[in-house]
This record gives structure tokens, C-alpha cells and sequence, in this order.
């Protein structure tokens, strides 16, 4: 059976008048599903029900059908397509977390402009980079530095000055004292056109030379160096 050919003999039990929020509700819902069969083998000592698991993962595939069926131009086989591109172009040699990171296939062509101390005073010193990681890269290989040496953590969190309307996010520096769990020594020093929604932090392990993406810890402390 083709992708195609499923989504046509499952729209067969669509209702008659659709409704695109109860298509998307009931993607979630079933996806949702699936997850607590496996959720209650990992944790809660359940056999793994691979027939429910099925039937769950079936469930979500119809509601994916029936969000095609109402949206115009989309259909099973062109997303499932579309996606074996988009992973072909972000991973060429195969999954790893740099990859992942610098998503190369969305070609975000970010501006960064440097700052004195803060947002208003923007230095002559413009760069242009292909993706967040990039950027973060040359940001502590190149920048961080010459503010301090011992910088180890990147921040980039979205700009809220109105004044800046061709920026979309500021970047600060720091260093993370594990001890403490506190970042100490922000400063803002950049803004850029990356598309942000909520805090970033990329973490650099200088014995590696290895960046690493880490989520936002709302129980991190921040504070002065002292």
C-alpha cells in the first residue's frame, strides 16, 4: 500500500463536514497515546503492548491523513517526500549532534552585529553566518575571548527593544560555576537576526573544543563574579 493509497481508503471514514482543529487535536491525542504505552514499559513495569502501541501509531496516521485531506496541496506520500529530503540535506553522512545544531538546510543567513556594553552602542563590526551554531562558533572562538578567556557559556535570548527592529535576539557571555550552579559575568556584547523564541544556551567544553546546545535550566542561579 502506498501512502497515497492508505490516505484515500482512510478518508473513506471521515466525517462529512471536516474541521482542521479536530484533525490537529486528534494527531496530538493519538500521538499522545502511543507515548504512554511505551511510557508505562519504561517506568511503570508494563509489558511493551506492541499490538495497542500499533493501533495507537495507526490512530495518529489517520488524523495525519485527514490534515492532508483539508489542507490543500499536502498529501502523505509529498510530506513523507519532503521530509527524506530535508534529512538528507541536514544530515549528508548520517545523524550527529553538530549537525543537528547547525541545521545547514535551513540557510538562516543570520546577521551579527558586536556591542560595546549593551544593546545602543553597535560597533562598525558586522559577520554573516549560515545557522545559529555557526555563529556561536565564531563567537567563541573569535569574540568571547577578547572579553574573557574563560568564557565557557553563550546566551541568546530574544530582543524585546522595539528600537531595534532588524534584530531579532541578544547574545551575552559567561561562565558557569557548576558548584554553585550559577552563570556569572553576563554581558551583553551582540544582537542578531536569528530567529529565537525563548533562551538558548550553548555550553563550550575547552579540553574538546566541543559546543553543546543546552536547554534552558530555570533553576539556574545567575549572579556577579566574585
Amino acid at each position: 500500500m502506498t501512502p497515497n493509497e492508505y490516505q484515500r481508503a482512510a478518508m473513506r471514514t471521515a466525517p462529512p463536514k471536516l474541521n482542521l482543529a479536530e484533525a490537529a487535536l486528534g494527531m496530538a491525542t493519538e500521538a499522545s497515546e502511543a507515548a504512554d504505552v511505551i511510557k508505562k514499559h519504561l517506568f511503570q513495569g508494563h509489558p511493551l503492548d506492541t499490538e495497542k502501541l500499533k493501533k495507537e501509531m495507526g490512530d495518529a496516521l489517520w488524523y495525519m491523513a485527514y490534515v492532508c485531506r483539508i489542507v490543500e496541496d499536502l498529501d502523505l506520500e509529498s510530506v513523507m517526500k519532503d521530509n527524506i529530503a530535508k534529512l538528507s540535506a541536514r544530515f549528508p553522512n548520517g545523524f550527529t549532534p553538530e549537525a543537528s545544531m547547525a541545521r545547514v538546510d535551513e540557510k538562516n543567513n543570520i546577521k551579527l552585529c558586536l556591542c560595546n556594553t549593551g544593546i545602543k552602542a553597535t560597533m562598525t563590526l558586522k559577520t554573516e553566518h549560515s545557522s545559529v551554531v555557526n555563529m556561536v562558533d565564531y563567537l567563541f572562538n573569535e569574540i568571547a575571548p577578547l572579553i574573557d578567556p574563560l568564557s565557557t557559556i553563550i546566551e541568546i535570548k530574544p530582543l524585546t527593544f522595539a528600537d531595534e527592529p532588524n534584530f531579532n535576539a541578544i547574545i551575552s557571555a559567561g561562565i558557569y560555576d557548576p558548584y554553585n550552579n550559577t552563570v556569572r559575568h553576563f554581558n551583553a556584547f551582540a544582537i542578531c537576526t536569528a530567529d529565537i523564541e525563548e533562551e538558548e544556551y550553548y555550553w563550550f567544553k575547552p579540553n574538546t573544543g566541543v559546543i553543546i546546545r543546552v536547554f534552558p535550566n530555570k533553576q539556574t542561579k545567575r549572579g556577579d563574579r566574585q
